[in-house]
């Protein structure tokens, strides 16, 4: 794989996390702030390189594209 894939995920008070596809778990994305939209994560994160694995970064949303909000 030439490209380390980042899953977005958001999490509880604000906070956000990505599902990498080098590591198991999720990571916090710490320079995405709390009052930042969801769509800043790919501006901030992709091309960059992986902190973990050295690949460059392609953020995915397929997780809240898919989810169902029930009020």
């Amino acid at each position: 794989m030439d490209n380390c894939i980042w899953i977005y995920r958001p999490g509880n008070n604000n906070s956000h996390w990505a599902m990498t596809t080098c590591v198991k778990g999720f990571n916090y994305l710490s320079k995405i702030s709390s009052c930042d939209q969801v769509v800043g994560c790919a501006d901030l994160y992709n091309n960059r390189q992986c902190p973990i694995c050295g690949k460059p970064i392609k953020m995915d949303y397929r997780l809240i594209s898919n989810e169902v909000i029930i009020i």
